[in-house]
């Protein structure tokens, strides 16, 4: 995510480098336009010049000047001036500029003004014509360079110095509290203090992240709650089961009753390690669990087995899959294993639409994969996405493991890797 004050720091630079351009291109057009403006003025200060000491007439002698000279009639300027101007359209006191060849094949920069006498007199064509090198000398005079040169340093720099002082005012007013609100959210363990963040609408959004770290707070309280209460409460019809299981070992009872008691033994155990991990889950986990070699291959087959029924009865056709590496144990906890993939398969199992459910098991990594109905809202059924999907998020963070689950096109495909 981009930073604000990177985005500013940015935007200042930008904003400087754009300001420098922007003189440089402003010191050459006053340039050009100084040289211009001034040889307007000189012109038509001469045109006054005549006009006031009443000269129309006796131009010849003024002319003589060579860097300007004024005609009272168009016909008697050279050839290569008349021809280059509209003299007859030219608005009065407009500068005109042409760059011309002379007379003697010399390359010259000539301006030309229009100046109409008072009391109808008349009108008087001043021109000024310059050697080539002569006006580009005067472009670029050293002397006229550092001056505006100058003259834009004095008033780039004060503002620029505007610029630092409104950047940093800015700083001070707004990103200066959205930074302090901003380090606080990173670990809110204190309280703020407004006075850091001053406005009104950030106290605000502090004051809602406080209460949803309240309530947040209340949920899990309520959910650690819960899932201890609930340990210790099936300890107790387990154990109840276990007692009657026990008993009825010790009877002589026929070969089917005692199938069943092995399939009762086998759902209490289960049950127990459930509890135990439920309860280990609901303490935060403090104390680890402990650990052992799990048969991952036989496990996924058993749970299958064991979950076989919600494909029965149904109008559904559905099939079963396995691509299970074989004899594959891992060391780890043999409950917590248990919970999240029982949870993933079944959920496989009873929500899957017409197809085949492919299970797969390779180096650690349970790959679950059903088809499913586009118009399924997963989101509302809480049973199977909501508790399920929740422990074995809640289990793989809590062991490491790494799950995710990707809604495709056609199929769900749930992943769960023991190895991370």
């Amino acid at each position: 995510m981009p930073s604000l004050r990177k985005r500013i720091y940015t935007f200042l630079a930008l904003s400087l480098v754009t300001i420098l351009i922007f003189l440089c291109v402003l010191g050459y057009v006053i340039q050009k336009a100084s040289i211009h403006t001034d040889t307007k003025n000189m012109m038509v200060y001469y045109g006054l010049f005549i006009e006031e000491n009443a000269l129309e007439q006796n131009l010849a002698n003024l002319q003589r000047g060579g860097l300007i000279a004024a005609y009272h009639d168009v016909d008697q300027l050279p050839s290569y001036i008349r021809e280059a101007f509209p003299w007859n359209s030219m608005n009065n006191e407009a500068l005109y500029e042409q760059e011309l060849t002379n007379l003697d094949n010399g390359n010259v920069y000539v301006y030309a003004l229009k100046y109409r006498l008072k009391d109808q007199r008349g009108d008087v064509f001043i021109i000024s014509e310059y050697l080539d090198k002569l006006e580009e000398q005067m472009q670029y005079d050293h002397s006229l360079w550092y001056e505006n040169t100058l003259n834009l340093l004095i008033a780039g720099s004060i503002l620029l110095i505007s610029m630092v002082l409104i950047f940093l005012l800015f700083y001070y007013i707004l990103v200066k509290p959205i930074r302090a609100m901003s380090l606080w959210l990173s670990n809110p363990t204190q309280p703020i203090s407004y006075e850091k963040i001053k406005y009104r609408e950030l106290i605000v959004v502090v004051q809602s992240y406080e209460n949803n770290l309240e309530k947040q707070k209340e949920i899990i309280e309520k959910e650690e709650l819960f899932l201890s209460t609930m340990s210790h409460e099936l300890r107790t019809p387990i154990a109840i089961i276990s007692s009657s299981v026990e008993l009825l070992d010790r009877l002589a009872v026929e070969d089917k009753i005692s199938r069943i008691n092995c399939r009762i033994s086998y759902a209490i155990t289960n049950m127990n390690y459930l509890v135990k991990t439920l309860l280990w889950l609901s303490r935060k986990n403090n104390q680890p669990l402990s650990q052992g070699k799990v048969d991952l291959s036989e496990l996924i087959y058993q749970v299958i087995k064991d979950n076989q029924y919600l494909l029965e009865g149904r109008d559904t056709e559905t099939s079963i899959k396995c691509n299970i590496e074989p004899e594959y144990n891992i060391q780890d906890n043999y409950g917590a294993v248990h919970l999240a993939i029982v949870n993933l398969i079944r959920n496989a199992l009873q929500y899957s639409a017409d197809g085949q459910i492919v299970v797969a098991l390779e180096d650690g990594v349970v790959t679950i994969e059903n088809p499913y109905e586009k118009d399924f809202d997963q989101a509302n059924n809480a049973e199977s996405y909501g508790y399920g999907l929740y422990l074995v998020e809640k289990i793989c963070v809590a062991r490491g493991y790494l799950f995710t689950i990707e809604y495709q096109s056609k199929n769900v495909v749930a992943t769960l890797n023991l190895k991370c």
